[in-house]
């Protein structure tokens, strides 16, 4: 039998370029693919606000909570610290961003 952990507290940003023809993804130094930035909601903050941390801590890249759209929610099914792990994840895009794309290398290769 295999016991599945449900976490609601997940949080990401879609990055799409000017002309919305590319996004921005990450490959994970974990093996586990591709991703886009995110992860987990810190407490007293907001699923925006974890985004824009995320977005920065992982690729560097600033982007004002204003310049965020809201996307919805994701499904998904991930590894965390060995366990299966079902996460629901609020999702944001944008294309109005500064900085240079520095992949944080302890999760981005």
């Amino acid at each position: 039998m295999i016991i599945i952990k449900l976490y609601t507290g997940g949080c990401g940003v879609i990055v799409y370029n000017k002309d919305h023809t590319r996004i921005l993804l990450g490959k994970r130094t974990d093996g586990a693919g591709w991703c886009i930035a995110g992860g987990k909601r810190e407490d007293n903050e907001t699923p925006s606000e974890t985004a824009r941390r995320e977005l920065k801590e992982e690729f560097g890249l600033d982007v004002s909570i204003e310049n965020m759209k809201y996307l919805g929610k994701i499904y998904s099914k991930t590894i965390i610290k060995g366990e299966y792990t079902n996460v629901i994840s609020n999702i944001f895009y944008t294309d109005k961003f500064n900085g240079n794309i520095t992949p944080q290398e302890s999760e981005i290769s």
